[in-house]
């Protein structure tokens, strides 16, 4: 099983956590997020740390990191 950051925490992230939740393949273990949002919730429980934390809390040899960011109000 591959274990997955999600790099984000909005509506793009909560639809991808719902799909991989059901692929036995995958397991979300937690969420990532510029660190002024870290504070700003969560899904499913999930812990979520700043960016700054990302490689202490999951280190990269043991996870592997999903871009779930959307491409609304980026201007």
């Amino acid at each position: 099983m591959t274990r997955v950051i999600l790099i984000g925490n909005s509506i793009t992230a909560s639809i991808l956590y719902e799909y991989l939740r059901q692929d036995d393949r995958y397991e979300v273990c937690g969420l990532a997020v510029d660190d002024v949002f870290a504070a700003g919730g969560s899904i499913a429980e999930l812990p979520c740390v700043g960016l700054s934390q990302l490689r202490e809390t999951f280190p990269p040899g043991a996870y592997r990191a999903i871009i779930a960011v959307g491409y609304a109000e980026l201007n």
